[in-house]
């Protein structure tokens, strides 16, 4: 996530998410790949953070470990963070729809895939 952040920060010169949107839109075609390996990294963060299906592996562990109440916190409130903080990443700086069909596709492969993992665990 960092090292995207970094490459968008390298790309536009800023950290303000209207400044890089306004950044985005004024570049020209030869930064469409590192903005899209930028925007993977990102959103590979994201995905950690709110235990999408290629990152969920830490979560059964974390959970199991934990003390019930820790456990409860853990699996609430920095999964809304991040969810939060993700659309509000993809929506300010990337208001293409793309960004939001593939937020569309993380939230659709991931619901399945855990309630899949579930059921072996």
């Amino acid at each position: 996530m960092l090292y995207g952040l970094s490459i968008i920060f390298g790309l536009t010169g800023t950290t303000n998410y209207f400044e890089i949107r306004d950044a985005v839109k004024a570049l020209d075609g030869s930064a469409d790949l590192a903005l899209t390996i930028a925007s993977v990294f990102v959103l590979a963060g994201f995905g950690y953070k709110i235990s999408a299906v290629p990152f969920h592996f830490w979560t059964p562990d974390v959970y199991e470990g934990s003390p019930t109440p820790i456990t409860a916190y853990l699996s609430v409130a920095p999964k809304a963070a991040g969810f939060a903080l993700m659309i509000r990443f993809f929506n300010q700086v990337f208001v293409d729809g793309a960004s939001l069909s593939g937020m569309g596709w993380s939230s659709t492969v991931s619901s399945p895939g855990h309630n899949c993992w579930a059921s072996f665990r």
